[in-house]
């Protein structure tokens, strides 16, 4: 299963608002909190978080693996290349 994150970008200025107003909260907790808020896949939030927090913690790439098996996501893109061409 192939995910475009790009179909998500919305997200992103929430993603930012809750690193900057929790920042002594757990990864883990603050990436399930933002997906269970704005309805966007778990794994999306976790790119999302990544990006803004401008670092990758060990814990949200260990997530994100498990996500890609639990789920069967083969594909993660920024965008798709044929509705972009």
């Amino acid at each position: 299963m192939v995910i475009l994150l790009d179909r998500y970008k919305v997200v992103s200025p929430f993603v930012r608002a809750m690193i900057k107003n929790n920042p002594g909260a757990n990864h883990h907790d603050l990436v399930s909190r933002i997906s269970i808020s704005t309805n966007v896949p778990l794994i999306v939030c976790c790119y999302y978080y990544i990006k803004e927090l401008g670092h990758s913690p060990q814990e949200i790439l260990e997530l994100i693996e498990v996500l890609k098996k639990f789920y069967g996501y083969t594909e993660i893109k920024e965008t798709n290349e044929t509705e972009s061409n």
